[in-house]
């Protein structure tokens, strides 16, 4: 590397410059967009409507660091606001999250508006640059969004289920939410939901109060109010969450259930129905069986009016209910009877019990009378008004038996087939829920988003921050700003006026900011530049050869006249003649004319330093700079004459230096520092104007071999209100 690398001038800065100005520009919405948005995106099959603001304050600060030599690392802190209005969950319409996300930005150069800049580009970037270091705020789908979904749905789908065919009717609850059913919700209890795991999958156990009316075929109504129970996958993605009302699971044991409260009332009309079939049997069998002398009339209420002797008043139809014993389900039947035995004469009514095993399936009940229970505990009894003392009951069982056979099989509907008739409406009801879909982004998902749009949206953009500006752009015109981030020093070097080259060929400068805020430099080549259109410009007769200017230049002054033969002046380092400072080293051969004496040939070589002095004053500040000849070695001391004409000459070379290298450099950044100004500059990313005046005061001259360091400081004020004093009143930047 080099002072200046192949640039002759080069300006540097330390990154706490850097960051201070960074955020004073930061607060500009114009440049700067604090908020962003509203932006449409469809995601998850639903528009969004998202809003981005952006933070730099105390409690969440953006942040500027050097990555690389020509690479920032930005880091932004902002909040994204996401808003759908359809979305399952009324508490997921508006969602916020906390992001701090970290993106590079190329410190680059190009020409904008005919000028040469240099700037922050972000042109290319993918999403695999974009670094997000924080995510926060990122729901976490549980079961009660799921409820709040199922919630807000249920408002908007029908209540009441009828079936056409039947009459059945269901009505649908949700707490208290549809105040106009009737009857109305007696519990007041909501539709209530539970995540469960089935053969590895998940599936979401929803339970809803209901209330059904079944028309009976025998006449009335069945009513209860219960429960509709049903399961439903859950089918997540890296984006959503979704369950398919509509689509019942394949599990058996995840079929939709419905349970009754009136359970009593189920098996009354299960009952009714299988004693209507008895009635109506009854119709068409033989209602007397004789048998050794012994005739028994079956009864049905006054279904047989034609019976002798009649039933008597009062005694009641058949009957029967359901019972279990040793877990098996009976039909237990009561029959009126009339027993009449001719030897001896015996009269008497009374009834006959019997069980028959009942059989079910999930629409129908049946029971078979042909065949008896084996259970001795459910043979067939009769028990008769006059007491017979045992001479008959037991034969008589046996005898009228067979007759119960005449039954036959009857079958009648279970209250499975009501049930899977109200499974049925319901269902049509669970199907107008749709498919819930909540918008879900895994953690991985997210970021993914987040780095795909934050790179589209940077990807077209580039920020140019400094363009420089000669006070004299005739004389010393300023071009191609190359920037270069020193590692690990953290020092902004901005180069200017590529001297050799290809911008193939741009390397970074050396470090000379040492620990100064601003430094100015001008390299070794420049010098010698200027060193030598100075000497010949003093000095017409000589010209340059091998590092030095040669010729015969005549010289006359006052106190004498010679010829200057040779001519050298180059910067040298502390040190490199013994010296404590870096200098000018000055050295020469020039013949002296004396009338009173031969001319003698002499060489003289020495110093010349160069003492810089800051002076302030309300029109700004001024860099004095005054050249002051050292020890000089010269050959014979009759010539100490030539140090008079050495010191002007030096002086004058420093002016012109002065004025063509450093005034030159100046532009935005230390402008026509030798008349005492100071001008609003923007040296570094990304200082906006209106923002924030910079004004830079060079302090001092460092010379060495590799050319002139002026180290100076930089002063940054803001232009207008202060962060705090936005914060105070609450007038941060908005939408």
């Amino acid at each position: 590397m080099s002072l200046t690398a192949n640039f002759d001038y080069c300006v540097e800065l330390g990154i706490a410059q850097v960051r201070e100005i960074f955020h004073l520009a930061f607060k500009s919405e114009d440049r700067y967009p604090h908020n962003i948005g509203p932006l449409t995106r469809s995601l998850t099959g639903r528009e969004f409507t998202i809003n981005v603001r952006v933070h730099d304050d105390n409690d969440r600060p953006a942040e500027l660091n050097f990555q690389d030599e020509k690479h920032f690392r930005f880091t932004f802190p902002f909040d994204l606001t996401t808003e759908t209005p359809d979305a399952p969950d009324p508490a997921l319409s508006r969602v916020t999250l906390q992001v701090i996300v970290e993106v590079p930005g190329l410190l680059d150069n190009w020409v904008e508006e005919g000028e040469d800049v240099l700037g922050v580009s972000f042109l290319g970037i993918t999403a695999t640059d974009v670094n997000i270091t924080r995510l926060d705020g990122l729901p976490t789908i549980d079961i009660n969004n799921f409820l709040a979904a199922i919630h807000n749905r249920y408002d908007t789908i029908s209540h009441v289920y009828t079936d056409a065919t039947s009459g059945s009717r269901l009505v649908l609850y949700d707490g208290n939410r549809d105040n106009t059913l009737n009857p109305p919700n007696s519990s007041g209890d909501e539709i209530t939901a539970a995540l469960e795991t089935h053969s590895g999958d998940e599936y979401l156990k929803i339970t809803a109060p209901i209330h059904v009316t079944v028309p009976l075929p025998s006449g009335g109504d069945y009513t209860s109010y219960g429960r509709l129970i049903f399961w439903r996958q859950v089918l997540t993605t890296d984006t959503t969450i979704a369950v398919q009302m509509g689509s019942e699971p394949a599990l058996a044991t995840l079929r939709t259930t419905v349970e009754l409260n009136n359970v009593a009332g189920q098996q009354q009309a299960e009952l009714t129905e299988i004693v209507e079939r008895l009635h109506t049997t009854y119709d068409v069998i033989d209602h007397t069986r004789s048998m050794f002398g012994t005739t028994v009339t079956f009864y049905d209420g006054e279904r047989d009016l034609s019976l002798v002797p009649p039933n008597k008043i009062g005694l009641p139809e058949i009957t029967a209910v359901f019972e279990t014993h040793s877990g098996t389900e009976y039909l237990k039947v009561t029959l009126p009877i009339h027993v009449a035995v001719s030897v001896p004469v015996y009269l008497s009514y009374g009834t006959i019990t019997f069980w028959r095993e009942v059989t079910r399936t999930d629409t129908t009940l049946s029971v078979n009378f042909a065949i008896a229970p084996a259970n001795p505990a459910l043979q067939t009894s009769v028990a008769l008004d006059v007491p017979e003392g045992g001479l008959v009951s037991g034969p008589l069982a046996s005898q009228v038996g067979p007759a119960l056979a005449a039954f036959g099989t009857l079958s009648g509907p279970s209250f499975g087939a009501v049930e899977a008739q109200l499974i049925a409406m319901a269902t049509t009801g669970i199907n107008n829920f749709g498919t819930v879909i909540e918008p879900a982004f895994s953690e991985s998902a997210a970021r993914d988003l987040l780095r795909t749009e934050i790179a589209a949206y940077l990807s077209e953009r580039r920020y140019p921050f400094y363009s420089p500006k000669s006070p004299d752009p005739e004389d010393e015109p300023l071009s191609t700003p190359v920037g270069f981030l020193l590692l690990p020093d953290n020092v902004l070097a901005i180069l200017l006026n590529r001297r050799t080259g290809t911008p193939a060929d741009d390397h970074a400068p050396d470090n000379f900011l040492g620990s100064n805020p601003l430094a100015l430099a001008v390299g070794r080549a420049k010098v010698d530049e200027v060193i030598g259109e100075a000497i010949i410009a003093q000095f017409p007769e000589l010209s340059k050869s091998n590092g030095s200017y040669t010729g015969q230049q005549p010289i006359e002054t006052d106190e004498g006249d010679a010829t200057l033969f040779e001519l050298a002046v180059v910067p040298a380092n502390p040190g490199a003649h013994g010296e404590s400072r870096g200098h000018l080293w000055v050295s020469g051969e020039a013949e002296v004319h004396i009338d009173c004496w031969p001319d003698p040939d002499v060489t003289f070589s020495g110093p010349i330093f160069i003492d810089a002095v800051r002076v302030d004053s309300e029109e700004g500040c001024t860099l004095e700079l005054q050249a002051r000849a050292g020890e000089f070695d010269v050959d014979q001391s009759c010539c100490d004459v030539l140090l008079d004409l050495l010191i002007p000459i030096v002086g004058w070379i420093m002016l012109v230096i002065i004025e063509n290298c450093i005034d030159a450099v100046g532009g935005e950044l230390a402008a026509d520092i030798a008349a005492g100004q100071a001008e609003a500059i923007e040296p570094i990313p990304p200082v906006i104007n209106g923002i924030a005046e910079v004004t830079a005061c060079l302090e001092g001259l460092d010379i060495s071999s590799q050319g002139f360091v002026f180290p100076g400081e930089i002063y940054i004020r803001r232009l207008g209100r202060s962060y705090e004093d936005l914060m105070e009143d609450s007038n941060r930047p908005r939408p």
